[in-house]
């Protein structure tokens, strides 16, 4: 029987280059390379992925070598959009390589999370990372110190999420975020803190603490005039000796910190005398919810009024814990 004309068509090869780069995106990169057997238009596409998810916590560190290598020298001039890269252990030689790959070809989306059986010091990921020209989000896993934020000063980093990070510091005071002028949106999630912590972004919009711990004696301060939007969750103070937070800008607030019952209670006896007659700094806030134990106190309306005097607002209390 003989085929019609349409159906010899190689109808995969005439896909035309971006869709086949939009197809290899959604593959783990090992399978995204073995395509190459599919025919000489297809040899080496996977080279110019704009996204690139490189795990090589996955494979054998000999193969993956081999095969960066080989993406090295097959990459084209093509831009990179976000580039994934996970190791386990600490090589600097292998880091730095896949670095200069990310910044020489303009990447805006980066991910670094390096697991060894400790944190690896933020300093491990410099000279390269800090003279990169288009990075505008970095997210970094399992990493310790503060050197690599100060040396991004000149970067146009607008986006910031560290996970497991750690910040200690025999000074006085750290303030790590304040030579990133252009940063609008922090998470820090799983991240100690010790000592004299400051947070300080002059155009931060919105900024997420997530499971955080601070050491006793710690003092927070966080001071960032356009934050419309600040959640804490699931964060245990300990004894911190004192929590500084302002944002004249906040329209939204999501916080759950985790205190001890007779902490919670002794600071619910404690702020009705001490902000009595405090002007609230919360002027653009919109809704409170506030949750509580069921075997908490009432929230005292010095309370309430502290947080919503000035306009019409809105107070709900959820005791359903």
């Amino acid at each position: 029987m003989e085929l019609r004309e349409e159906d010899e068509k190689d109808r995969l090869n005439d896909l035309p280059d971006s869709l086949k780069l939009h197809i290899l995106s959604l593959m783990p990169i090992k399978f995204a390379v073995q395509t190459c057997v599919l025919s000489r238009r297809w040899k080496s596409i996977w080279a110019s992925m704009a996204d690139l998810d490189l795990d090589a916590s996955c494979h054998n560190i000999f193969w993956f070598k081999k095969f960066f290598r080989k993406l090295l020298a097959c990459r084209s001039d093509v831009p990179l959009n976000k580039l994934s890269f996970h190791y386990r252990g600490l090589d600097k030689a292998l880091t730095d390589s896949v670095l200069d790959c990310a910044v020489s070809h303009g990447v805006k989306h980066l991910s670094i999370k390096l697991s060894s059986n400790r944190s690896t010091p933020m300093s491990f990921l410099n000279p390269v990372l800090s003279s990169s020209q288009s990075l505008m989000t970095l997210q970094l896993a399992h990493f310790k110190g503060a050197a690599l934020l100060e040396s991004l000063s000149r970067v146009t980093l607008t986006n910031l999420y560290l996970f497991v990070c750690s910040f200690t510091t025999a000074e006085s005071s750290i303030d790590p975020f304040a030579r990133l002028v252009s940063l609008k949106n922090l998470k820090l999630s799983l991240c100690t803190y010790r000592g004299f912590f400051k947070i300080s972004g002059p155009k931060l919009d919105s900024l997420i603490l997530q499971a955080m711990y601070f050491y006793d004696g710690s003092k927070v301060e966080i001071v960032a005039p356009n934050v419309s939007y600040f959640v804490l969750q699931d964060t245990c103070p300990g004894e911190v000796e004192s929590f500084v937070l302002d944002f004249p800008a906040l329209e939204t607030a999501d916080v759950d910190a985790r205190l001890a019952r007779s902490k919670e209670e002794e600071v619910l006896l404690a702020v009705p005398s001490i902000i009595e007659h405090v002007p609230s700094p919360f002027c653009r806030i919109g809704t409170l919810n506030v949750e509580l134990k069921k075997s908490s106190l009432p929230t005292p309306q010095s309370v309430v009024n502290y947080f919503l005097s000035g306009s019409d607002k809105e107070y709900e209390r959820i005791a359903s814990i």
